[in-house]
This record gives structure tokens, C-alpha cells and sequence, in this order.
């Protein structure tokens, strides 16, 4: 094959796109980077849900036994999926396991993807996934002399060896102008999870708690309603009612939760509830103290 040298590099003349086992490690490294992230935003607009067992104790006595997870909605973890790709390689041409293993997108003429190219690729990722863990892509790519999943045979794109294709490179300035604009979306973003986690997070840990019968909700809850809350410094109180699935037929209280920081979020300070059923009165009580 011939060769062409271009910005003091020798390349192979065409787009080079046997490069399906650093396709997979990038996509390994790409999906490590991207668990740790929906962590992490998990951890502000997730909500606690049961996965398997019960929390709540059977009414005729004994034990629970459950497992739990704090995830985002399947919406929303799609849609951070598409965010990840879409970002880096609009901007760059690739991800950082794409970078780390030596790859490029590029369009078939081994030219720099555009925007809408870039777009149809990672939403077809979507599809790509389906049933799970990438099977119709994986088809697509074995049935493909370009190597191309269905995302690239929708836009027009290949993964190939950056050396390769030239032509598909960015330019230094413009490749420190697009970081720039990302660490500066990167920022702003983060200002807003940290502001979102003080504000607006608190009916996604009172769910959570109802999810898995913490505090007044150790027996399942049918429905539950707050008042828009009386807010101080680093702490709100909350009057709630809720209707539990047992025989009480009206319950109603008063809680405060305390913030204590960015990494433990909120947490109950005291609160107290009174349920009343056929003339009968409850009353439960939690108290953590602390300021």
C-alpha cells in the first residue's frame, strides 16, 4: 500500500479500519469512565430503589432481607450515555478510550466527522446496545467489510487507526479551543449539581427513604405529600401527611433534615408523625441531634 506524509507523520493511504480489537478495549475503558460518572450523578438525581427482597417486615413477624440501588432512571442514564459520546467526539473526533488506544472517527472519505454525523452515530448507539451489552452492533460490525456498527452505516462514519487519516485530525488550537469549552460546560455543570444537590434534591431522599421503609416509612406508604417546606441555613422542616397500605387511615408529622455537606447530602435531624384510625392515635418519634 502506498504511503503519503502529512504533518511530519507517514501514513497509510486510506482509512485503515482493521481495528476491531482496540475498538473493544476502548469501549471497556470508555464504559469504566462512564460507569464512575453515572455514579457520581447518581449520587444527586438518583433515587434509592429496592431490587430484590422486601425492607418491610411482614405482619406476622420475622426478618427482612433486601438489596437496594441508587441509580438514575433508565431516561435519564440513556441520555447521559448519549451526552458522553456525543460530546467528545463532536469535539474531538473521539473518546478517551478511542484516544488512549490510537483511534479516530472519521467520515468514509476519511475526512473529519461532522456534527450531524456525530449526532446519528451516538444516538444509533441506542439501538446498537440492544438486546444488552452491544449484541446488534457487534452483528453489524462481523457483517461489515468497513467494520462499520449500525450507528456508522447510519452516518457514514468509520473507526480507524488515527494514523491512517490525516485529514480527520484537528489542529492544536483547535483542539485547545474545544477542551477549553468543555472544561468551562464541564464547570458550570458542576456548579449546578452541587446547587441542585442542596435544593433540589430533597424529594428524591425522602422517595428514597419511602422506597426502603426508612424512618416513618417502615411500613409500605400508599401515597405522601409535602408542603413546600420552612427553609434555614443548612436545614429544612418539611410537614408531611401519607396514607400507609395498613389498617391507619390518616398519618401527618413534621421533619427536619440537616445538610451536611456535598459528600453525605442530607440526613434526618428529628422528626415526629401521628397516625389516627377508628378513634386510635399513634405516634412515632426520630431524634439524631446535631447542628
Amino acid at each position: 500500500m502506498a504511503a503519503v506524509i502529512m504533518r511530519g507523520e507517514t501514513v497509510a493511504a486510506g482509512p485503515k479500519v482493521a481495528v476491531l480489537g482496540r475498538r473493544v478495549v476502548a469501549l471497556v475503558i470508555d464504559g469504566l469512565i462512564f460507569s464512575i460518572a453515572r455514579i457520581l450523578l447518581s449520587s444527586v438525581f438518583g433515587v434509592t430503589r429496592v431490587t430484590s427482597g422486601s425492607p418491610f417486615i411482614p405482619r406476622g413477624g420475622g426478618s427482612t432481607s433486601y438489596s437496594s440501588n441508587a441509580g438514575l432512571d433508565l431516561v435519564w442514564g440513556s441520555v447521559l450515555g448519549v451526552a458522553y459520546f456525543l460530546i467528545q467526539e463532536a469535539l474531538f473526533g473521539v473518546t478517551i478510550g478511542k484516544a488512549a488506544m490510537g483511534l479516530r472517527v472519521v467520515d468514509k472519505s476519511g475526512n473529519r466527522l461532522t456534527m450531524r454525523q456525530a449526532i446519528v452515530r451516538t444516538v444509533a448507539r441506542l439501538v446498537d446496545w440492544l438486546p444488552n451489552l452491544y449484541i446488534l452492533g457487534a452483528l453489524s460490525i462481523a457483517s461489515s467489510p468497513s467494520r462499520q456498527r449500525i450507528g456508522d452505516r447510519l452516518a457514514g462514519t468509520l473507526v480507524v487507526d488515527r494514523t491512517s487519516t490525516p485529514y480527520g485530525a484537528h489542529s492544536a488550537a483547535e483542539l485547545w479551543r474545544n477542551a477549553r469549552l468543555l472544561l468551562i460546560g464541564l464547570a458550570v455543570f458542576a456548579v449546578f449539581c452541587l446547587g441542585y444537590a442542596y435544593r433540589g434534591r430533597l424529594p428524591l431522599v425522602i422517595e428514597s427513604w419511602r422506597n426502603t421503609g426508612q424512618y416513618f416509612f417502615d411500613k409500605p406508604v400508599a401515597s405522601y405529600t409535602l408542603d413546600a417546606g420552612q427553609w434555614s441555613w443548612g436545614a429544612v422542616s418539611y410537614r408531611f401527611t401519607y396514607r400507609p397500605d395498613s389498617g391507619h387511615d390518616f398519618c401527618h408529622g413534621l421533619m427536619t433534615l440537616q445538610w451536611k455537606g456535598p459528600f453525605e447530602g442530607w440526613t434526618l435531624r428529628n422528626g415526629s408523625s401521628y397516625c389516627q384510625a377508628r378513634g386510635r392515635t399513634t405516634s412515632s418519634f426520630y431524634g439524631y441531634g446535631g447542628n
